[in-house]
């Protein structure tokens, strides 16, 4: 928490590689911090090429709970493989990001990508699957939120009785 803290206030303040070595260290302490995460592929997505942007947007969707953050993460892969011209991909992974948020990006995109592919041909989940990318939010986080929740109302009860 501190080194997210910390990395905030050196991004506030312009310094970006600071920040990001701050973050860094952060994701070593919460490496499924769907928003550390978040924040460190906006910063390798400033070199779009850079196989970490993949690799943090597949963590968010497996980590994450937070729907607008597993929809951006489907979001940038799109924009990841749409740079390679694996429009198969990309239409699939905007499909399924479009389940999470109704976001206009997508849509956007999608009237972009249009000229390259019938979008009636995409068997979304198969071709998701076939590139070892998440399909949805992971079920395992659904199982055990409810007990994370009712520890925290445990623990408010107890410090303010």
């Amino acid at each position: 928490m501190i080194f997210n803290l910390y990395g905030s206030l050196l991004q506030a303040a312009g310094r970006a590689e600071e920040a990001k070595d701050a973050y860094l260290r952060a994701l070593k302490y919460n490496p499924v911090d769907d928003v550390l995460m978040k924040l460190m592929m906006y910063y390798d997505g400033i070199e779009i090429d850079n196989k970490k942007v993949e690799e943090y947007s597949k963590d968010i969707i497996r980590y994450s709970y937070n729907p607008e953050n597993i929809a951006l993460a489907y979001r940038f892969l799109g924009y990841w493989y749409y740079k390679y011209n694996d429009f198969e991909t990309t239409t699939s992974v905007y499909l399924l990001s479009l389940l999470f948020e109704d976001h206009i990006t997508a849509w956007m995109d999608f009237a972009l990508m249009d000229d390259f592919i019938n979008l009636k041909e995409v068997d979304a989940i198969a071709r998701l699957k076939e590139m070892d990318i998440p399909v949805g939010a992971n079920p395992k986080l659904f199982e055990i939120l409810p007990n994370l929740i009712d520890e925290a109302g445990k623990i408010r009860d107890e410090n303010f009785k």
